[in-house]
């Protein structure tokens, strides 16, 4: 008898588990359903893009030297002016960098990729120190994940399929001394997700330049509500971790996506 008390129990929390996971699946379903990419496509940049100082800033004239009115004996030749340091242009490979990102579900962290389509940094001389200077592209509608899941609520919950590309242009907060070291700085400026602007979005970040090469670490979290964004509750809140790993190569001229005006 005990036994087949027993046996149905057992039935039962099987039933009750089937059931629960059935409606754990439905209720997931439904999800996924509510959640439209859309299919706009705007591009559009919302904000100004930070412009450069000017050549002019980094123009030094000779000085001129007054020759004594009585020389009586040769006068040292003055030691020439340092050379002024130039505006660096770097281009970002987009095959060599990409946007990671984490994101949590339950107890688990699901891990993924934002694909950066192009992207420019300028050094600005500013004294005999640099202003950093960021523009990235990245395009979310071509994220990746661990899982199916994930991609597919973010692309609906970012309606990536109305606004495809995110934007990030940034400057450094502080002057970055000229050095062939590891720095480690911050970052401050426009970050556009789903056609809205956060204009305070700050990122840390640890670069180093060896010649024309140079790479960049930048991490920062994400408030996604803070650009009209809300996760489902499948996803656990609303942020997610950002670290944009940026490999780029100098070049003569602006890349065709950064565009400085001189002033």
């Amino acid at each position: 008898m005990a036994f087949l008390q027993r046996r149905k129990m057992l039935a039962g929390l099987v039933v009750l588990v089937v059931v629960l996971v059935g409606v754990g699946i439905v209720t997931v379903s439904a999800i996924i359903a509510e959640l439209d990419p859309g299919d706009k496509g705007d591009t559009t940049v919302r904000f100004p893009t930070y412009t450069i100082a000017g050549l002019a800033a980094t123009a030094t004239s000779l000085p001129t030297v007054s020759p004594s009115p009585l020389p009586t004996e040769a006068l040292p030749t003055p030691s020439p002016p340092a050379e002024p340091l130039p505006i660096r242009f770097f281009d970002v490979s987009p095959e060599l960098s990409q946007v990671d990102f984490g994101v949590e579900m339950g107890a688990v962290t699901i891990d993924g990729v934002f694909p950066i389509r192009s992207g420019a940094i300028t050094l600005e001389p500013v004294g005999d120190e640099l202003r950093v200077y960021v523009w990235l592209e990245i395009e979310v509608d071509e994220v990746t994940a661990d899982t199916a899941l994930v991609e597919t609520v973010l692309r609906g919950a970012m309606r990536t399929g109305d606004f495809p590309l995110s934007y990030y242009n940034a400057a450094s907060q502080e002057l970055v001394p000229v050095t062939d070291k590891v720095i480690y700085f911050a970052l401050e400026g426009n970050l556009q997700v789903s056609g809205v602007v956060n204009d305070e979005y700050v990122m840390d970040v640890e670069a180093q330049l060896i010649g024309g090469d140079m790479t960049a670490t930048a991490v920062a979290a994400l408030d996604l509500s803070q650009h009209g964004i809300e996760l489902p509750d499948v996803l656990a809140g609303s942020t997610i971790t950002l670290t944009a790993r940026l490999q780029a190569f100098q070049i003569d001229e602006p890349p065709p996506s950064f565009q400085p005006s001189t002033q």
